[in-house]
Order: structure tokens, then sequence, then C-alpha cells
């Protein structure tokens, strides 16, 4: 049975999001190059992406220690903190600088105020759109800070390393899934919560999560499967030029496409394989056109 348009709207609204923050990473990089922010120091080194893999893995260890152990307030507290900071970072580069003869900078001072609002509405008022809302915030700028320090090259091995990780957490070890599981219920935005229906609370994941077997009625995804991606994107516009970025943009959305095909199915899917292997080859594609033309 053929899906009607009003169904297929949250995968539209999927595609979307994806697009939306890709595009506000593109937007984002004049801001983070002026202030020089960067995770590592040289953008080629080949050591990079391990670096980022380990930080990925001893974090994912760190929350599932503390969930085995029933600490919780831990790790909201763990994750709170990691939001807080990076919305700083996010909103910082978009306000500009205003001098003053005060301590505090008035656009620090605002950014401040206004990730402190983020972060009380979370907690206060966890519904689906702020967590989302503040999700996109988060991809976009983790997106570009990565993107801005790791060429290529390095980007390349990131992409093709982690689709293999998340091929293996999610379909051989399952630790993947026990991990969105555990954080789910913290209403935090470490998974962005597209609604099938209105009127959609995330009570209901919680109600889905007791009971089991129950399908939901929201797509969940991880915010790792937009941020990847994102970060080829980025560091193809910096690196390579706009026609490789509009490549990896276009190959990531085909890769969506077929990974909402997939979820469609009703069982959980690892996405960064889909992801990570459309961006890769829209790039080359389009990297490869470019040389030719050219």
């Amino acid at each position: 049975m053929k899906k009607t348009i009003v169904e297929k709207l949250p995968i539209l609204a999927i595609l979307c999001t994806f697009l939306l923050i890709q595009i506000l990473s593109i937007l984002m990089i004049p801001a983070f190059q002026e202030t020089d922010i960067r995770a590592f120091e040289d953008p080629e080194s080949f050591y990079n992406p391990i670096y980022f893999i380990v930080m990925i893995i001893a974090f994912t260890l760190l929350i599932l220690l503390l969930a085995k152990y029933k600490v919780k307030i831990l790790i909201r507290i763990l994750i709170v903190f990691a939001v807080f900071s990076t919305l700083l970072l996010g909103l910082s580069a978009f306000i500009p600088e205003v001098p003053t003869n005060s301590s505090m900078i008035p656009s620090t001072a605002f950014s401040i105020i206004v990730s402190a609002f983020l972060i009380f509405a979370l907690l206060k008022y966890p519904r689906w759109y702020i967590v989302d809302a503040v999700g996109i915030i988060l991809a976009t700028t983790v997106s570009t800070i990565f993107g801005i320090s790791l060429g290529i090259i390095p980007v390349m091995i990131l992409l093709f390393l982690l689709a293999i990780y998340d091929f293996i957490s999610v379909y051989k070890t399952k630790h993947m899934l026990t991990l969105a599981d555990d954080v789910m219920d913290l209403k935090l935005p470490v998974l962005l919560v597209i609604p099938k229906k209105r009127g959609f609370s995330l009570e209901e994941l919680d109600q889905v999560q007791s009971e089991g077997g129950k399908e939901r009625d929201a797509y969940i995804v991880g915010l790792g499967d937009m941020i990847i991606p994102t970060i080829l994107v980025v560091s193809s516009q910096i690196y390579i030029g706009p026609m490789a970025t509009i490549g990896a943009m276009i190959g990531g959305i085909f890769g969506l496409l077929l990974l909402m095909k997939n979820v469609e199915k009703g069982k959980a899917q690892a996405g960064l394989p889909f992801l990570n292997g459309g961006a890769i080859l829209g790039f080359l594609l389009a990297y490869l056109i470019g040389r030719i033309i050219i």
C-alpha cells in the first residue's frame, strides 16, 4: 500500500532538517575561521580521525557504564554541560562582537543568556520541537568545528571508519541501540524526534519503551547521523570548492532516502553506512566531473 502525501511529510521533514543543518554549517564557516576555533591543530593529520573515534567510543562507554549502575543523573549533568558549551560556541559565532568598556562583552552575555534559556526550556518543558531546535544548533556547530579541523583525506577516512563502527554497533554488538534507549527518556538533544502524527508528545516514547513491541509514532534520528556527513560538506567547501560540496550534499540526501526506505520496514538501521556512503560517492563524482570540466 502506497503512502499518502501526508504520511510522507515526516520523511520530508527529516530531509529538510538534514539539508538545513548542512546549509547553516556552510554559513557558519567564516565566523569560526575568524575566531580560529578548531578541534585539531593540523587538519591534514591522519591521526585526527583516530582521535575522533576514540573520543566517541570513550564517551559511549562512559554513558553505558553510568546507565548500567543507574546513575542517570550523572548522564544528564554530563550531557547538559556538553550541550550548554556547544550552544555557547554556536550562538557566539552568529552574534557580532560589540566594543565595550565593561568586563562582559554584550554578545558573549547574550549568548550565555540564550543558551541558559534553551537549557531551562529543555529541562522544564521538554517538547519534541524544543529538543529538535536545540539539536539543529548543536549539529550545525559540531559539524562546522570538525569540518574546519579536518582536511579532505582525514574526513574521508573518518567517514569510512565511522560507517563500519556504526554497522558493528547496531547490527553486531547492538550497544548503540542500548545507548539510544538509555538516553531517550532524558529528553535531551542527542536524538532528533520527527512525529508521524499531530499532537505527538515525548511521553509517548516513554510509554512505547515500557510496553515494548509497539511501533513508535515518531522517527528517531541520531544526531550523529546529521553531523558526520555534514563534516564532509564543510570540509569540501573549505578545501575543495562548491561543486564538490554540492555533490556531497546531494549524495548524502540520496543516502538518507535509501536509509528511510529501510527504516520504514520497522527495524532499527545503522544510518552512517547509507549517509556516509552517499556523501562520499556524491563528493567523488562531483570532484571528478569538476576536474574533467576544468
